[in-house]
Protein backbone atom coordinates (compact mmCIF):
# COMPACT_ATOMS: atom_id res chain seq x y z
CA UNK A 1 0.00 0.00 0.00
CA UNK A 2 1.16 3.58 -1.04
CA UNK A 3 1.54 5.89 1.93
CA UNK A 4 -1.89 8.12 2.67
CA UNK A 5 -3.33 5.99 -0.01
CA UNK A 6 -6.99 4.90 1.08
CA UNK A 7 -7.32 1.04 0.52
CA UNK A 8 -11.23 -0.24 0.25
CA UNK A 9 -11.38 -3.38 2.90
CA UNK A 10 -13.67 -4.53 5.59
CA UNK A 11 -12.26 -3.00 8.73
CA UNK A 12 -11.42 -5.76 10.90
CA UNK A 13 -9.48 -6.19 14.20
CA UNK A 14 -6.95 -8.04 12.28
CA UNK A 15 -6.71 -6.25 9.10
CA UNK A 16 -6.46 -3.07 11.56
CA UNK A 17 -3.99 -4.50 13.92
CA UNK A 18 -1.84 -5.51 10.29
CA UNK A 19 -1.29 -1.59 9.28
CA UNK A 20 1.93 -0.16 8.80
CA UNK A 21 2.38 3.53 9.93
CA UNK A 22 1.00 6.05 7.31
CA UNK A 23 -1.76 3.41 6.26
CA UNK A 24 -5.38 4.27 5.67
CA UNK A 25 -8.49 2.11 5.09
CA UNK A 26 -12.36 2.49 3.96
CA UNK A 27 -14.38 -0.14 4.92
CA UNK A 28 -16.45 -1.63 2.44
CA UNK A 29 -19.78 -2.02 4.17
CA UNK A 30 -20.21 1.59 5.90
CA UNK A 31 -19.31 4.24 3.46
CA UNK A 32 -17.04 6.60 5.06
CA UNK A 33 -16.13 4.55 8.32
CA UNK A 34 -12.46 4.75 8.18
CA UNK A 35 -9.04 3.50 10.10
CA UNK A 36 -5.40 4.54 10.09
CA UNK A 37 -2.45 3.96 12.05
CA UNK A 38 -0.41 7.16 12.86
CA UNK A 39 3.06 7.58 12.72
CA UNK A 40 3.05 7.05 16.28
CA UNK A 41 2.19 3.85 16.15
CA UNK A 42 -1.94 4.30 17.33
CA UNK A 43 -4.52 3.09 15.19
CA UNK A 44 -7.26 5.71 15.10
CA UNK A 45 -11.15 5.47 13.55
CA UNK A 46 -12.71 8.03 12.31
CA UNK A 47 -16.11 8.60 10.31
CA UNK A 48 -16.14 10.95 7.09
CA UNK A 49 -19.24 12.63 5.12
CA UNK A 50 -20.21 14.97 3.44
CA UNK A 51 -23.98 17.07 3.35
CA UNK A 52 -24.62 18.41 -0.37
CA UNK A 53 -23.65 21.92 -0.44
CA UNK A 54 -21.11 21.59 2.28
CA UNK A 55 -17.76 20.91 2.99
CA UNK A 56 -16.55 17.52 3.87
CA UNK A 57 -16.53 16.52 7.45
CA UNK A 58 -14.56 14.01 9.81
CA UNK A 59 -15.67 12.68 12.90
CA UNK A 60 -12.74 11.08 15.21
CA UNK A 61 -14.42 7.77 16.63
CA UNK A 62 -11.51 6.83 18.65
CA UNK A 63 -8.13 5.01 19.02
CA UNK A 64 -7.80 1.07 18.93
CA UNK A 65 -7.39 -0.61 22.35
CA UNK A 66 -7.55 3.11 24.47
CA UNK A 67 -10.59 2.53 27.11
CA UNK A 68 -11.20 -0.28 25.82
CA UNK A 69 -12.44 0.86 22.17
CA UNK A 70 -12.18 -1.99 19.96
CA UNK A 71 -13.32 -2.46 16.00
CA UNK A 72 -16.36 -4.23 17.09
CA UNK A 73 -18.02 -0.56 18.38
CA UNK A 74 -15.78 1.39 16.25
CA UNK A 75 -18.21 -0.34 13.39
CA UNK A 76 -21.45 -0.10 15.85
CA UNK A 77 -20.83 4.20 16.31
CA UNK A 78 -19.73 4.82 12.31
CA UNK A 79 -23.04 2.85 11.12
CA UNK A 80 -25.37 5.27 14.09
CA UNK A 81 -23.27 8.08 11.89
CA UNK A 82 -24.24 6.75 8.55
CA UNK A 83 -27.99 6.65 9.19
CA UNK A 84 -28.00 10.12 10.45
CA UNK A 85 -26.40 11.43 7.22
CA UNK A 86 -28.66 9.12 5.43
CA UNK A 87 -31.68 11.45 6.82
CA UNK A 88 -29.82 14.18 5.81
CA UNK A 89 -28.78 15.55 9.31
CA UNK A 90 -25.42 16.98 9.96
CA UNK A 91 -23.87 14.89 13.12
CA UNK A 92 -20.76 17.27 13.20
CA UNK A 93 -23.28 20.74 13.72
CA UNK A 94 -25.94 18.99 15.73
CA UNK A 95 -23.35 17.55 18.22
CA UNK A 96 -21.68 20.67 18.58
CA UNK A 97 -24.42 22.68 18.67
CA UNK A 98 -25.52 19.71 21.56
CA UNK A 99 -22.35 19.87 23.04
CA UNK A 100 -22.61 24.06 23.43
CA UNK A 101 -26.04 23.51 24.96
CA UNK A 102 -24.97 20.65 27.59
CA UNK A 103 -22.04 23.04 28.33
CA UNK A 104 -24.49 26.00 28.98
CA UNK A 105 -27.00 24.26 31.03
CA UNK A 106 -24.09 22.80 33.06
CA UNK A 107 -22.47 26.81 33.53
CA UNK A 108 -25.61 27.38 34.29
CA UNK A 109 -25.98 24.76 37.12
CA UNK A 110 -22.29 25.65 38.66
CA UNK A 111 -22.96 29.17 38.55
CA UNK A 112 -25.85 29.91 41.23
CA UNK A 113 -25.82 32.20 43.88
CA UNK A 114 -24.19 30.05 46.10
CA UNK A 115 -21.29 30.11 44.12
CA UNK A 116 -21.10 34.12 43.80
CA UNK A 117 -21.53 34.30 47.31
CA UNK A 118 -18.56 32.09 47.68
CA UNK A 119 -16.27 34.36 45.87
CA UNK A 120 -17.75 37.29 46.92
CA UNK A 121 -16.61 36.49 50.47
CA UNK A 122 -13.30 35.02 49.28
CA UNK A 123 -12.70 38.19 47.48
CA UNK A 124 -14.21 41.33 49.01
CA UNK A 125 -15.28 40.37 52.74
CA UNK A 126 -13.13 38.22 54.53
CA UNK A 127 -9.74 40.57 53.15
CA UNK A 128 -11.68 43.69 53.57
CA UNK A 129 -14.46 43.92 56.44
CA UNK A 130 -14.16 42.99 59.81
CA UNK A 131 -17.60 42.14 59.78
CA UNK A 132 -17.01 39.12 57.59
CA UNK A 133 -18.25 36.07 60.04
CA UNK A 134 -21.17 38.03 60.96
CA UNK A 135 -22.32 38.44 57.18
CA UNK A 136 -20.77 34.35 56.44
CA UNK A 137 -23.27 33.43 58.96
CA UNK A 138 -26.17 35.89 57.73
CA UNK A 139 -25.92 33.73 54.17
CA UNK A 140 -25.41 30.77 55.82
CA UNK A 141 -28.50 30.80 57.65
CA UNK A 142 -31.08 32.91 55.90
CA UNK A 143 -30.05 33.47 52.38
CA UNK A 144 -28.49 30.00 50.98
CA UNK A 145 -31.29 27.40 52.42
CA UNK A 146 -33.74 29.38 50.67
CA UNK A 147 -32.27 30.87 47.25
CA UNK A 148 -28.50 29.43 46.91
CA UNK A 149 -28.83 26.96 44.61
CA UNK A 150 -30.97 29.36 42.02
CA UNK A 151 -29.14 30.23 39.05
CA UNK A 152 -27.76 33.28 39.26
CA UNK A 153 -28.80 34.56 35.65
CA UNK A 154 -32.53 33.17 37.06
CA UNK A 155 -32.32 35.04 40.27
CA UNK A 156 -35.20 37.74 40.18
CA UNK A 157 -37.00 39.57 42.82
CA UNK A 158 -39.67 37.27 43.09
CA UNK A 159 -37.61 35.20 44.58
CA UNK A 160 -36.12 37.34 47.32
CA UNK A 161 -39.15 39.07 47.84
CA UNK A 162 -40.25 35.24 49.15
CA UNK A 163 -36.90 34.70 50.72
CA UNK A 164 -37.38 38.30 52.59
CA UNK A 165 -40.72 37.92 54.10
CA UNK A 166 -39.61 34.16 55.33
CA UNK A 167 -36.75 36.19 57.36
CA UNK A 168 -39.37 38.65 58.49
CA UNK A 169 -41.97 35.91 59.99
CA UNK A 170 -39.14 33.99 61.45
CA UNK A 171 -36.49 35.97 62.71
CA UNK A 172 -37.76 39.40 62.32
CA UNK A 173 -37.89 42.55 60.20
CA UNK A 174 -34.17 44.13 61.40
CA UNK A 175 -32.75 41.01 60.34
CA UNK A 176 -34.53 41.05 57.19
CA UNK A 177 -33.43 43.80 56.62
CA UNK A 178 -29.11 43.30 57.34
CA UNK A 179 -29.72 40.31 55.25
CA UNK A 180 -31.31 42.36 52.46
CA UNK A 181 -28.60 45.19 52.93
CA UNK A 182 -25.77 42.35 52.88
CA UNK A 183 -27.69 40.61 49.90
CA UNK A 184 -27.53 44.16 47.77
CA UNK A 185 -24.21 44.21 48.22
CA UNK A 186 -22.68 40.94 47.22
CA UNK A 187 -25.09 41.36 43.79
CA UNK A 188 -23.38 45.11 43.63
CA UNK A 189 -20.04 43.36 44.19
CA UNK A 190 -20.46 40.86 41.17
CA UNK A 191 -22.45 43.35 38.76
CA UNK A 192 -19.01 44.79 39.03
CA UNK A 193 -17.29 41.71 38.08
CA UNK A 194 -19.86 40.82 35.18
CA UNK A 195 -20.86 43.40 32.60
CA UNK A 196 -23.69 40.64 31.69
CA UNK A 197 -25.21 40.82 34.87
CA UNK A 198 -27.57 42.98 36.44
CA UNK A 199 -28.87 42.99 39.64
CA UNK A 200 -32.73 42.53 40.37
CA UNK A 201 -32.76 44.02 43.74
CA UNK A 202 -33.87 48.03 43.98
CA UNK A 203 -33.75 49.91 46.75
CA UNK A 204 -37.62 49.94 46.68
CA UNK A 205 -38.36 46.58 47.82
CA UNK A 206 -38.61 46.53 51.59
CA UNK A 207 -39.41 49.20 53.83
CA UNK A 208 -36.88 49.50 56.66
CA UNK A 209 -38.09 48.66 60.00
CA UNK A 210 -33.92 49.32 61.14
CA UNK A 211 -33.22 52.35 63.05
CA UNK A 212 -30.70 53.66 65.14
CA UNK A 213 -30.77 52.27 68.74
CA UNK A 214 -30.83 54.78 71.24
CA UNK A 215 -29.97 52.97 74.90
CA UNK A 216 -27.98 54.03 77.73
CA UNK A 217 -27.90 52.84 80.98
CA UNK A 218 -28.66 54.87 83.77
CA UNK A 219 -27.25 55.65 86.60
CA UNK A 220 -29.29 53.62 88.77
CA UNK A 221 -28.57 51.04 85.90
CA UNK A 222 -24.81 51.46 85.68
CA UNK A 223 -25.00 50.70 89.61
CA UNK A 224 -26.91 47.22 89.37
CA UNK A 225 -24.97 46.27 86.34
CA UNK A 226 -21.48 46.83 88.44
CA UNK A 227 -22.78 45.07 91.69
CA UNK A 228 -23.67 41.93 89.25
CA UNK A 229 -20.29 41.58 87.81
CA UNK A 230 -19.13 40.91 91.43
CA UNK A 231 -21.42 38.04 91.38
CA UNK A 232 -19.16 34.71 90.68
CA UNK A 233 -21.43 33.34 88.67
CA UNK A 234 -19.96 36.16 86.08
CA UNK A 235 -16.88 34.71 84.39
CA UNK A 236 -13.94 37.05 85.64
CA UNK A 237 -12.69 37.69 82.34
CA UNK A 238 -16.37 38.79 81.43
CA UNK A 239 -16.92 40.93 84.03
CA UNK A 240 -13.43 42.72 83.37
CA UNK A 241 -14.25 42.89 80.08
CA UNK A 242 -18.09 44.70 80.51
CA UNK A 243 -15.97 47.28 82.73
CA UNK A 244 -13.35 47.99 80.41
CA UNK A 245 -15.91 48.63 77.97
CA UNK A 246 -17.64 51.15 79.70
CA UNK A 247 -14.39 53.41 81.15
CA UNK A 248 -13.15 53.40 77.85
CA UNK A 249 -16.29 53.76 75.45
CA UNK A 250 -14.58 51.50 72.33
CA UNK A 251 -16.55 48.69 70.47
CA UNK A 252 -16.50 45.00 72.02
CA UNK A 253 -14.20 43.54 69.21
CA UNK A 254 -11.74 46.18 70.01
CA UNK A 255 -11.34 45.18 73.81
CA UNK A 256 -12.10 41.63 73.46
CA UNK A 257 -8.96 41.34 70.84
CA UNK A 258 -6.78 43.53 73.05
CA UNK A 259 -2.88 42.00 72.88
CA UNK A 260 -0.49 42.57 75.04
CA UNK A 261 1.58 44.04 72.15
CA UNK A 262 -0.78 46.84 71.37
CA UNK A 263 -0.07 48.16 74.82
CA UNK A 264 3.03 50.80 74.63
CA UNK A 265 4.27 51.80 77.37
CA UNK A 266 2.09 51.48 80.60
CA UNK A 267 -1.39 53.27 80.04
CA UNK A 268 -1.87 53.37 75.76
CA UNK A 269 -3.68 50.95 73.88
CA UNK A 270 -2.57 51.11 70.05
CA UNK A 271 -5.36 49.51 67.84
CA UNK A 272 -3.58 48.65 64.47
CA UNK A 273 -5.47 49.79 61.29
CA UNK A 274 -5.93 45.95 60.61
CA UNK A 275 -8.29 45.31 62.90
CA UNK A 276 -10.21 48.57 63.40
CA UNK A 277 -12.78 49.40 61.58
CA UNK A 278 -12.36 52.93 60.22
CA UNK A 279 -9.36 51.24 59.15
CA UNK A 280 -6.72 53.50 60.34
CA UNK A 281 -4.77 53.42 63.98
CA UNK A 282 -6.59 54.01 66.87
CA UNK A 283 -4.96 55.36 70.44
CA UNK A 284 -6.67 54.49 73.49
CA UNK A 285 -5.20 56.01 77.21
CA UNK A 286 -5.88 53.61 79.59
CA UNK A 287 -7.10 55.14 82.74
CA UNK A 288 -5.40 53.65 86.37
CA UNK A 289 -9.14 52.27 86.84
CA UNK A 290 -8.89 50.59 83.52
CA UNK A 291 -5.49 49.19 84.05
CA UNK A 292 -7.10 47.82 87.61
CA UNK A 293 -9.29 46.12 85.22
CA UNK A 294 -7.33 44.55 82.98
CA UNK A 295 -6.37 40.87 83.26
CA UNK A 296 -2.25 39.95 83.60
CA UNK A 297 -2.16 37.74 80.74
CA UNK A 298 0.34 37.48 78.34
CA UNK A 299 -0.84 38.09 74.81
CA UNK A 300 -4.61 38.23 74.65
CA UNK A 301 -5.95 40.16 77.47
CA UNK A 302 -8.76 38.68 77.93
CA UNK A 303 -8.05 34.97 77.15
CA UNK A 304 -7.16 33.25 79.85
CA UNK A 305 -8.43 30.55 79.17
CA UNK A 306 -6.78 29.80 75.86
CA UNK A 307 -3.49 30.85 77.80
CA UNK A 308 -3.65 34.02 76.02
CA UNK A 309 -3.66 31.89 72.58
CA UNK A 310 -6.90 33.33 71.49
CA UNK A 311 -9.05 36.36 71.79
CA UNK A 312 -12.01 36.19 74.47
CA UNK A 313 -15.42 35.08 72.60
CA UNK A 314 -17.92 34.17 75.26
CA UNK A 315 -20.21 37.28 74.98
CA UNK A 316 -23.50 35.20 74.46
CA UNK A 317 -22.71 33.23 77.50
CA UNK A 318 -21.43 35.41 79.72
CA UNK A 319 -23.96 38.31 78.55
CA UNK A 320 -26.76 35.64 79.23
CA UNK A 321 -25.29 34.60 82.99
CA UNK A 322 -25.16 38.58 83.61
CA UNK A 323 -28.62 39.33 82.89
CA UNK A 324 -29.88 36.31 85.33
CA UNK A 325 -27.87 37.75 87.86
CA UNK A 326 -29.08 41.19 87.26
CA UNK A 327 -32.90 40.31 87.32
CA UNK A 328 -32.46 38.16 90.55
CA UNK A 329 -30.16 40.85 92.70
CA UNK A 330 -33.03 43.39 91.46
CA UNK A 331 -35.70 40.89 91.96
CA UNK A 332 -34.25 40.23 96.00
CA UNK A 333 -34.24 44.28 96.31
CA UNK A 334 -37.81 44.75 95.11
CA UNK A 335 -36.12 46.99 92.86
CA UNK A 336 -38.28 46.82 89.17
CA UNK A 337 -36.20 45.19 86.58
CA UNK A 338 -33.73 46.58 84.12
CA UNK A 339 -34.87 47.03 80.62
CA UNK A 340 -32.75 44.31 77.86
CA UNK A 341 -29.39 46.22 76.94
CA UNK A 342 -26.69 45.13 74.83
CA UNK A 343 -22.71 45.35 74.90
CA UNK A 344 -22.71 47.89 72.51
CA UNK A 345 -24.87 50.09 74.78
CA UNK A 346 -21.82 50.54 77.34
CA UNK A 347 -20.35 52.42 74.34
CA UNK A 348 -23.17 54.87 73.80
CA UNK A 349 -23.55 55.47 77.36
CA UNK A 350 -19.83 55.88 77.65
CA UNK A 351 -19.67 58.82 74.73
CA UNK A 352 -23.09 60.40 76.73
CA UNK A 353 -21.46 60.51 79.70
CA UNK A 354 -18.14 62.13 78.49
CA UNK A 355 -20.41 65.00 77.37
CA UNK A 356 -22.02 65.25 80.90
CA UNK A 357 -18.56 65.56 82.02
CA UNK A 358 -18.18 68.63 79.90
CA UNK A 359 -16.00 67.09 77.18
CA UNK A 360 -16.22 68.83 73.80
CA UNK A 361 -18.25 66.91 71.24
CA UNK A 362 -14.84 66.63 68.35
CA UNK A 363 -12.76 64.95 71.68
CA UNK A 364 -15.81 62.98 72.70
CA UNK A 365 -15.86 61.51 69.15
CA UNK A 366 -12.14 60.92 68.68
CA UNK A 367 -12.13 58.83 71.78
CA UNK A 368 -15.00 56.53 70.76
CA UNK A 369 -13.11 56.43 67.02
CA UNK A 370 -15.17 58.08 64.97
CA UNK A 371 -14.19 59.75 62.34
CA UNK A 372 -14.31 63.82 62.01
CA UNK A 373 -16.94 65.22 59.42
CA UNK A 374 -16.17 67.65 56.10
CA UNK A 375 -13.51 69.57 56.08
CA UNK A 376 -11.77 68.83 59.28
CA UNK A 377 -11.53 64.98 58.22
CA UNK A 378 -9.19 66.17 55.40
CA UNK A 379 -7.32 69.07 57.02
CA UNK A 380 -7.33 68.35 60.71
CA UNK A 381 -4.40 65.37 61.55
CA UNK A 382 -3.72 67.01 65.59
CA UNK A 383 -4.08 63.95 67.13
CA UNK A 384 -5.19 65.86 70.53
CA UNK A 385 -4.15 62.91 72.45
CA UNK A 386 -4.03 65.19 75.85
CA UNK A 387 -7.55 66.06 75.17
CA UNK A 388 -8.36 62.78 75.12
CA UNK A 389 -6.48 61.30 77.93
CA UNK A 390 -8.30 64.22 80.11
CA UNK A 391 -12.27 63.21 78.05
CA UNK A 392 -11.38 59.64 79.40
CA UNK A 393 -9.95 60.69 82.24
CA UNK A 394 -13.43 62.60 83.26
CA UNK A 395 -15.10 59.49 81.99
CA UNK A 396 -13.73 57.72 84.30
CA UNK A 397 -14.36 60.26 87.57
CA UNK A 398 -17.60 60.80 86.58
CA UNK A 399 -18.33 56.84 86.42
CA UNK A 400 -16.00 56.19 89.56
CA UNK A 401 -18.82 59.06 91.54
CA UNK A 402 -21.75 57.07 89.84
CA UNK A 403 -20.89 53.69 90.97
CA UNK A 404 -20.34 54.57 94.28
CA UNK A 405 -22.24 58.09 94.77
CA UNK A 406 -21.42 60.08 97.96
CA UNK A 407 -23.66 59.55 100.52
CA UNK A 408 -26.35 61.51 100.96
CA UNK A 409 -26.93 60.90 97.28
CA UNK A 410 -27.27 56.99 97.91
CA UNK A 411 -30.14 57.78 101.03
CA UNK A 412 -31.69 60.40 98.38
CA UNK A 413 -31.76 57.06 95.32
CA UNK A 414 -33.44 55.08 98.41
CA UNK A 415 -36.01 57.56 99.62
CA UNK A 416 -36.74 57.76 96.02
CA UNK A 417 -37.37 54.06 95.37
CA UNK A 418 -39.47 54.11 98.71
CA UNK A 419 -42.01 56.25 97.64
Amino acid sequence: MQRNESVKVKITKTVVEALSAGDRIVDTDIDGFMARRLPTGAITYGFRYRIKGKPQRWISLGVHGRSHYTTERARKDARALAVRVENREDPYNDDKVKQVAEAAARDKKKNTLNAVLDSYLEEWVRPKLRSAPAIEKMFKNHVRPAIGSTPISELDRDHIHVMLKGIAKSAGEVARDRVFANLRAALNWYEGQNSKYKSPIISRMVRSASKARERTLSDDEIRALWTALQSEKVPAAFANLVRSLLYTGQRRSDIAQMHDREIEGENELIIPAGRYKNQGTHYVYLTPRVLEMLPKTKGYKFGARTGGEKPYSGFSKGKAELDKVIAKQRKDAGLPPVEPWTLHDLRRTARTLMSRAKVTPDIAEMVVGHKLTGVREVYDRWGYADQRKDALERLSNLLDSIINPPAANVLQFAKANAT
